[in-house]
Protein backbone atom coordinates (compact mmCIF):
# COMPACT_ATOMS: atom_id res chain seq x y z
CA UNK A 1 0.00 0.00 0.00
CA UNK A 2 2.76 2.67 0.62
CA UNK A 3 4.27 2.33 -2.42
CA UNK A 4 0.79 2.88 -4.11
CA UNK A 5 0.52 5.79 -2.19
CA UNK A 6 4.21 7.00 -3.13
CA UNK A 7 3.34 6.59 -7.09
CA UNK A 8 0.69 8.79 -6.65
CA UNK A 9 2.20 11.06 -4.74
CA UNK A 10 5.34 11.78 -6.87
CA UNK A 11 6.34 11.72 -10.51
CA UNK A 12 7.30 12.87 -14.03
CA UNK A 13 5.63 16.68 -14.79
CA UNK A 14 4.16 15.88 -17.93
CA UNK A 15 2.09 13.08 -16.15
CA UNK A 16 0.80 15.29 -13.22
CA UNK A 17 -2.89 15.46 -12.56
CA UNK A 18 -3.20 11.79 -14.35
CA UNK A 19 -1.08 9.45 -12.40
CA UNK A 20 0.09 11.37 -9.79
CA UNK A 21 -1.31 14.91 -8.15
CA UNK A 22 0.85 17.60 -6.05
CA UNK A 23 -1.61 17.78 -4.01
CA UNK A 24 -0.71 14.51 -2.39
CA UNK A 25 3.28 14.76 -2.19
CA UNK A 26 3.36 15.03 1.22
CA UNK A 27 0.51 12.66 2.43
CA UNK A 28 2.01 9.07 1.50
CA UNK A 29 3.29 9.15 5.29
CA UNK A 30 0.80 10.27 7.02
CA UNK A 31 -1.56 8.46 5.48
CA UNK A 32 -0.37 5.14 5.88
CA UNK A 33 0.20 6.06 9.43
CA UNK A 34 -3.38 6.46 9.48
CA UNK A 35 -4.33 3.40 7.77
CA UNK A 36 -2.20 1.35 10.63
CA UNK A 37 -4.00 3.08 13.18
CA UNK A 38 -7.52 2.45 11.54
CA UNK A 39 -6.58 -0.92 11.38
CA UNK A 40 -5.38 -1.38 14.91
CA UNK A 41 -8.02 0.92 16.22
CA UNK A 42 -10.72 -1.39 14.53
CA UNK A 43 -11.66 -4.29 16.58
CA UNK A 44 -12.35 -6.20 14.01
CA UNK A 45 -14.89 -4.47 12.83
CA UNK A 46 -15.44 -4.44 8.81
CA UNK A 47 -17.91 -1.13 9.44
CA UNK A 48 -15.75 0.71 11.55
CA UNK A 49 -12.53 -0.11 9.62
CA UNK A 50 -13.89 1.15 6.35
CA UNK A 51 -15.12 4.00 8.37
CA UNK A 52 -11.85 4.97 9.55
CA UNK A 53 -10.70 4.75 6.26
CA UNK A 54 -12.73 6.98 4.19
CA UNK A 55 -12.38 9.84 7.54
CA UNK A 56 -8.41 10.64 6.58
CA UNK A 57 -9.61 11.56 2.57
CA UNK A 58 -12.24 13.52 4.57
CA UNK A 59 -9.81 15.14 6.63
CA UNK A 60 -7.69 16.43 3.77
CA UNK A 61 -10.41 17.88 1.96
CA UNK A 62 -10.80 19.79 5.41
CA UNK A 63 -14.62 18.05 5.80
CA UNK A 64 -14.20 17.70 9.56
CA UNK A 65 -18.42 16.71 10.33
CA UNK A 66 -17.18 13.07 11.32
CA UNK A 67 -14.31 14.16 13.64
CA UNK A 68 -14.42 12.87 17.09
CA UNK A 69 -15.61 16.29 19.43
CA UNK A 70 -11.91 16.07 21.48
CA UNK A 71 -10.00 16.81 17.60
CA UNK A 72 -8.29 19.81 17.29
CA UNK A 73 -10.17 20.73 13.98
CA UNK A 74 -13.20 20.53 16.43
CA UNK A 75 -11.89 22.67 19.48
CA UNK A 76 -9.58 24.99 18.48
CA UNK A 77 -11.92 28.15 16.42
CA UNK A 78 -8.11 29.00 14.68
CA UNK A 79 -7.79 25.71 13.52
CA UNK A 80 -5.30 25.34 10.18
CA UNK A 81 -5.09 22.27 7.94
CA UNK A 82 -1.06 21.49 8.11
CA UNK A 83 -0.97 20.12 4.91
CA UNK A 84 -2.49 21.14 1.09
CA UNK A 85 -6.65 20.58 1.11
CA UNK A 86 -7.27 17.83 -1.77
CA UNK A 87 -9.65 20.68 -4.11
CA UNK A 88 -9.71 18.24 -7.17
CA UNK A 89 -12.37 15.25 -7.12
CA UNK A 90 -9.96 13.48 -9.34
CA UNK A 91 -7.22 13.80 -6.76
CA UNK A 92 -9.47 12.15 -4.16
CA UNK A 93 -10.29 9.34 -6.16
CA UNK A 94 -6.89 8.62 -6.65
CA UNK A 95 -6.17 8.60 -2.70
CA UNK A 96 -9.55 6.28 -2.49
CA UNK A 97 -8.56 3.69 -4.97
CA UNK A 98 -5.09 3.22 -2.72
CA UNK A 99 -7.33 2.58 0.16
Amino acid sequence: MKKSLKAISTGPQYKEGTTWSRQLEEKAEPVATHVHWAMKNCKENPHVLRQNFDSVVKQYKNEHDNCLDTSRCKTDTNYEPSRTVITNSKVEKMLLKVQ
